[in-house]
């Protein structure tokens, strides 16, 4: 993305990284829940948290955002609602939930990371 300065390449950067980001949540959510006493753990999960809420918002504003894409983005920021919903509360570990909106998150970010990729190769021709 910075080589060829493009915006569609820091677009596909942040599609992207959007993938990375469900599998740390999770992962993090899961250090959560079998107790592991880190005191960077908020930090962490709130940093990973704040950047997946503006780098979907980013998305979201994109102009290579197509109407394809915007359902995967708003289905990614239906299943990140639980992620904020289980961080918040400190009785209640649904393992099980978070692993499945992770896939879901992870699913669809790819396959929009692939649309926003193939939107950049139509540009070049």
């Amino acid at each position: 993305a910075k080589q060829t300065g493009k915006v569609s390449g820091e677009i596909i950067n942040i599609s992207g990284r959007q993938r990375m980001l469900s599998q740390r949540m999770a992962s993090l959510y899961m250090l959560k829940v079998w107790g592991v006493n880190d005191p960077q753990f908020k930090v962490k999960m709130t940093k990973a948290m704040d950047l997946f809420k503006s780098s979907l918002d980013k998305l979201m504003k994109s102009k290579m955002t197509t109407p394809e894409i915007m359902t995967l983005l708003k289905r990614a920021q239906k299943s990140f609602m639980f992620f904020e919903i289980m961080n918040r509360s400190n009785s209640k570990f649904i393992p099980t939930l978070i692993y499945k909106k992770s896939n879901d998150i992870l699913k669809d970010m790819n396959t929009a990371t692939g649309l926003y990729a193939a939107q950049e190769k139509k540009e070049k021709k």
